[in-house]
């Protein structure tokens, strides 16, 4: 609930309009363009394909495609200067149920404008992915 004049802002991981090939992701990751593990899991998990309406995808099927990218991760480690214990918190989807939902810019500030009246993004820094990690700025919610 917001208060008169109140405003929210909601960090988003939002999926682009194109998503990028997964072939993309490697060739960036091993020529020591990708400086976060994190980068790597996230720009996969927005390009792997999901269904509408709630966009959800398993992150088991995240760490397969990253498996996928690179079944031995010796070359992924030395590019990006990792240590096997780095990758540990992608390897704990394995078999996972665990869903996340990944729905377009568009689809947030369409959800957003049925319940607000003022709607917008804003960017939320320049660190890699940030242009896919908008806020979300919502007000004057409609009673």
């Amino acid at each position: 609930m917001l208060k008169p004049g109140g405003r929210a802002a909601i960090r988003l991981f939002a999926r682009p309009k194109q998503t990028e090939p997964l072939e993309a992701i490697k060739a960036d990751a091993l020529a020591g363009r990708i400086k976060a593990l994190a980068e790597i899991v996230l720009r996969t998990a927005l390009s792997l394909p999901a269904a509408a309406p709630d966009y959800g995808l398993k992150m088991s099927t995240v760490l397969d495609g990253i498996n996928e990218m690179f079944g031995d991760r010796t070359e992924l480690m030395a590019a990006g200067g990792w240590q096997p214990g780095s990758f540990a918190f992608i390897d704990l989807y394995k078999g996972s149920d665990t869903i996340c939902c990944w729905l377009s810019e568009d689809i947030h500030v369409a959800e957003a404008s049925r319940y607000f009246d003022d709607v917008r993004l804003v960017a939320s820094g320049d660190y890699p992915v940030a242009e896919r990690c908008p806020v979300l700025v919502v007000s004057s919610p409609r009673i």
